[in-house]
């Protein structure tokens, strides 16, 4: 399926950038868990796949990748943000990551959005839009 292609496309670069950091990724359907630092949760949330051909033979997936950035609470937003802005470096527009022959594409900048406070976490959800091509034989 194309989405676990654009997911491992955005995951794997994700994860090397993380490990270099030692920041841990909470992925999506798998529980949190226990964290006591900061660490970053990731989602691929799909929007409804396209075709633009009478013959049906293409599809168009697009839709947003986000990663929730969580640090603790009362320290001020300055972690964050300059995660935020590490992000956009690491998912710039017209990137083009190759996921098992799909070509995936970044569209828009890394955007942060309102942050959310909680009790034990700060977090800020940043996330950008993808699109993916493919032409069916």
């Amino acid at each position: 399926m194309s989405q676990a292609r654009i997911r491992n496309a955005f995951e794997s670069r994700l994860a090397t950038w993380a490990a270099s950091k030692a920041l841990p990724v909470v992925w999506q359907n798998v529980g949190a868990g226990n964290m006591t630092g900061d660490h970053l949760r990731a989602f691929l949330l799909p929007a409804q796949t396209l075709t633009s051909d009478l013959a049906g033979k293409h599809r168009g997936y697009r839709g947003v990748f986000q990663v929730s950035i969580f640090t603790r609470p009362n320290i001020g937003a300055n972690r964050a943000e300059v995660l935020a802005g590490e992000l956009d470096e690491l998912f710039p527009v017209a990137l083009r990551m190759l996921s098992a022959g799909l070509t995936v594409q970044v569209m828009t900048p890394m955007a942060s959005r309102p942050s959310i406070v909680e009790t034990d976490w700060y977090s800020v959800p940043v996330d950008c839009r993808y699109e993916a091509h493919e032409f069916k034989a």
